[in-house]
């Protein structure tokens, strides 16, 4: 597989869920992605923060994920504002992508890749 990179952004509706559109070096056009809170996670509706079933599709053909964003920690401790998010498939034991972003004016705005390390 190529090395994909791409960017999102994603909106927080009133429910706790995720708008947003994607693209990446593949594409020639912004896609739709949606993704639904896990409820279990107890977390605010207010916070990005949390786990998500996520859907979107590629090449016509719809996609499912778990979508995970935390705070991002470094070895200062947690950032302000800035998250890692990670894409897993059904049945695989790591994420497909991986991602950053930060918060601006109530909106996560990030990159992602299909690979860990730059």
């Amino acid at each position: 597989m190529s090395r994909l990179i791409g960017q999102f952004y994603y909106r927080l509706t009133q429910s706790g869920n995720l708008l947003g559109e994607f693209s990446n070096n593949g594409t020639l056009f912004n896609w739709t992605e949606s993704a639904d809170l896990v409820r279990e996670d107890n977390k605010s509706i207010d916070s990005f923060e949390g786990t998500y079933h996520t859907t979107w599709q590629e090449g016509g053909n719809p996609c499912f994920a778990t979508l995970i964003i935390i705070p991002k920690v470094t070895t200062a401790g947690p950032a302000i504002n800035i998250f890692e998010l990670t894409w897993t498939f059904k049945n695989q034991n790591q994420p497909t992508f991986y991602g950053e972003g930060f918060i601006s004016e109530g909106i996560l705005v990030g990159s992602y890749r299909n690979f860990r390390n730059i």
